[in-house]
């Protein structure tokens, strides 16, 4: 089998935190096992006015502090025997500034930190990881401290469309690099509520879509094993699909949940929610959201 591949150049997003230096060093796993380019974006946030000086001394104190932590994270990654292929600072909004870069490069996976999770259903505060999900174009791979890399399990929402057909491939990409297992989750929320109604469904009609919905999982797992020779396995869950992937990802204490995005509008998303966003609070570990196209 040939190795595992990611299209194009990995941007890890870096800012000195712990959090970013697992980003760093999952982004490193990654390249090396794949071949990809490996590049470094720190985005310096413009400040206010602060103790009386003016707002150019303290950007020029924050560029030299973003010089040295980007070249901290490059050490990093030459002690970890991958080579950095450029450094990128840049000014302004972090979401902004990643993913200018991202496009510039042609970035195939954005790898960021994130200093934590919320539960799902708390307020939103605008995290810069979930201002990269709702924005970007490209994959993006959300790492949440130490123990989120490298996955022992990776959970793929499958919901049959090309999203999710994606989000499948490039974690199976992972997992081939990082030796884990493979989950496919197809969580039918539905179901529940059409088979308490005996006289929507019978019985035989119910097994008939069960059958239909295995055969499509069973074609998945086949293409999967084309990217990644480790165990695939798959299931069938009628609940919610955001609930049933943290679930699966729990069960192993170490999984990574790789959803696709259909890039709802604003409005369509406060009105019916996003599997990836509500995935992004409460998943215990990692998280790769891929987008239709990314």
């Amino acid at each position: 089998m040939a190795p595992p591949t990611i299209p194009g150049p990995v941007l890890v997003a870096v800012d000195g935190s712990q959090d970013a230096y697992v980003a760093a060093s999952a982004a490193a796993d990654l390249v090396a096992a794949t071949g990809a380019p490996l590049h470094l974006v720190h985005v310096v946030r413009e400040p206010a006015e602060e103790w009386g000086m003016p707002v150019e001394a303290l950007l020029t104190f924050r560029r030299r502090r973003a010089r040295r932590i980007i070249a901290d994270h490059a050490a990093q990654e030459n002690e970890l025997n991958v080579d950095v292929a450029e450094s990128h600072l840049v000014d302004g909004n972090p979401v902004d500034g990643i993913l200018d870069v991202a496009h510039e490069i042609g970035a195939a996976l954005v790898v960021v930190g994130s200093r934590g999770r919320r539960q799902r259903h708390t307020p939103l505060l605008g995290s810069v990881a979930e201002g990269l999900v709702h924005h970007s174009t490209i994959a993006l791979l959300v790492l949440r401290g130490a123990e989120s890399w490298p996955p022992q399990q990776v959970v793929v929402g499958d919901d049959g469309s090309a999203g999710s057909a994606a989000a499948g491939r490039l974690g199976a990409a992972i997992a081939q690099a990082t030796g884990a297992s493979i989950v496919l989750v197809r969580a039918l929320p539905d179901l529940a509520h059409v088979l308490e109604q005996p006289s929507v469904l019978d019985a035989a009609r119910t097994a008939e879509i069960r059958a239909a919905i295995d055969t499509s999982l069973s074609d998945r797992v086949t293409r999967l094993a084309t990217v990644a020779r480790v165990p695939i396995n798959r299931r069938i869950v009628i609940d919610d699909a955001a609930d049933s992937l943290v679930q699966a990802a729990r069960e192993t204490g170490a999984g990574l949940v790789a959803v696709g995005r259909r890039g709802l509008g604003r409005v369509q998303r406060l009105r019916l929610g996003s599997v990836s966003i509500a995935v992004l609070h409460a998943a215990p570990g990692a998280v790769l959201v891929v987008p239709v196209g990314g």
